[in-house]
């Protein structure tokens, strides 16, 4: 296939596609808000009771419009709520600490944490801790994470 600029003509081509199919989804919504926006209002929205103001002309400017929408969110991603899988490293690791004792230390919580071979680490809330993200430093425990799994070091 050919090259222009370092891009294959198919990559070419599927940009291509998806720059028409987003311009035909366009096209379409505001096919859809045109109409909707022509539609005649109830009594009680014509009167300004309603949530929509009256409109002033029945018809539909697409370059105002498309102005009016910009920088508006039309559509919401989908939330992922992405399920944590626990390979159990972060326990395995937890046996590798012991917690020696947690302080206020010029107004801020550090723990001192016995690492194995390593000897004693002090560390504060978003410091790392081998592994670990350290989340929080409380009196008597420690709130560590890796890789989304939370696990929490105590006497």
């Amino acid at each position: 296939m050919a090259e222009r600029d370092g891009v294959s003509a198919s990559r070419w081509a599927g940009l291509l596609l998806g720059v028409a199919a987003a311009a035909a989804v366009l096209s379409a919504a505001g096919a859809v808000l045109a109409a909707v926006w022509a539609l005649p209002q109830p009594a009680a929205q014509a009167q300004g009771h309603g949530s929509l103001p009256p409109l002033r002309d029945q018809r539909v400017d697409a370059a105002n419009l498309g102005r009016a929408l910009a920088g508006r969110r039309l559509l919401e991603p989908a939330e992922i709520n992405a399920a944590v899988k626990d390979s159990g490293t972060a326990q395995d690791l937890l046996t590798r600490l012991r917690l020696q004792g947690t302080v206020q230390l010029g107004g801020q919580p550090v723990a001192y944490v016995m690492v194995e071979d390593q000897g004693v680490k002090v560390v504060r809330a978003g410091e790392r801790l081998l592994d670990f993200e350290v989340e929080k430093v409380e009196a008597g425990r420690v709130e560590l994470s890796l890789q989304g799994v939370r696990v929490t070091l105590s006497y």
